[in-house]
Order: structure tokens, then C-alpha cells, then sequence
């Protein structure tokens, strides 16, 4: 699993793209240690056991590979990091309110802000709060229902286990 760029699509690369890329490298890292740590797992023999010296030879060719592997992918990293900062680094900085779409609305923040903007938002607050007084009314007009309801069902119960104790 090679991050590599190709030198002649660098005109299609985002620095959105380097970033997945930058991120498939780091996982490739992570996979290639664990690799690692397994391989030097491996190699600590138990007392007493005997190892021969060409699995020995084996396992530290297969580590030599990995750490050669592990350093070619923090190269690329490095790479991809750099062209990554630099591709950032060229393009415009603009203000972010211009991502923010308003439909129906002023095209830009001035426009809105001198348009009665802060009158418009103190209506919406007084508003707002008269919302949620009505809302805390209608909370209090159903508390008081439950509770009226809660207390016809105490009564009913009363009178049911009432009847049933009566003898006959």
C-alpha cells in the first residue's frame, strides 16, 4: 500500500487529497510496528530454548525489511507533509463567513449587519421569551391535569380496595 504522488498529477492534488494519503501512510506505520513488535516478540527465546541460526537469521532479515519499511514510510510522510504546507500555505486565505450561504438573504455579512440585523435579533429574543413563558404556562396547566388525574386514580384505588375488605 504505496503513498506515493505521481509527479505528473500534482495538478489534481488537493490538499484534501495528501491528507488521505497522509493518513492511509500513518496507518501503514501503525501496521509495519506491530509487525515489528511481533517480530521482536518472537525473537526473545524463553530460558532454556534454543534457537537455530538461521531462523534466527530469518527473523532479523524480516525486522531488518520492516524498519527499512517503516523509515521509507515516514519519508513519504514527511513528503506528503511538506507538499501539504506548502499547497496550503499558496492558497487564499478567505474569511469564513463567505462559506456560509443565506438564502434569500444579503450576499455578504455587511450587507446583512446594515440591514437591521441587530434590531431583527432583539425581536427574535423578546419573542424567544415570550415562547418559552407560554411554554412554562402550558407546563403548569398539565402538571396541575396529571396531578388532578393522579389523584382521581388514588381515589379509585381507595374505594376499589375498599370495597374488597368490606365483609359481607
Amino acid at each position: 500500500m504505496s503513498s506515493h504522488v505521481a509527479p505528473g498529477s500534482s495538478r489534481d492534488v488537493t490538499p484534501l487529497v495528501l491528507c488521505k494519503m497522509g493518513q492511509a501512510t500513518v496507518q501503514e506505520i501503525i501496521n509495519k510496528a506491530q509487525e515489528l513488535f511481533s517480530i521482536l516478540q518472537s525473537l526473545q527465546v524463553p530460558n532454556g530454548m534454543t534457537i537455530t541460526a538461521q531462523s534466527y537469521k530469518e527473523k532479523q532479515d524480516k525486522l531488518k525489511d520492516t524498519v527499512k519499511s517503516i523509515t521509507t514510510s515516514f519519508k513519504s510522510l514527511r513528503a506528503l507533509y511538506d507538499r501539504c504546507n506548502h499547497i496550503a500555505a499558496t492558497l487564499e486565505q478567505n474569511n469564513p463567513q463567505d462559506y456560509i450561504p443565506l438564502v434569500g438573504g444579503p450576499d455578504n455579512w455587511s450587507e446583512l449587519l446594515s440591514s437591521g440585523y441587530k434590531e431583527r435579533a432583539q425581536h427574535l429574543g423578546e419573542e424567544k421569551k415570550e415562547l418559552i413563558l407560554k411554554l412554562q404556562a402550558k407546563n403548569r396547566h398539565l402538571r396541575q391535569i396529571m396531578e388532578g388525574l393522579q389523584q382521581l386514580v388514588w381515589d379509585i384505588n381507595t374505594m376499589m380496595a375498599m370495597r374488597h375488605t368490606q365483609p359481607t
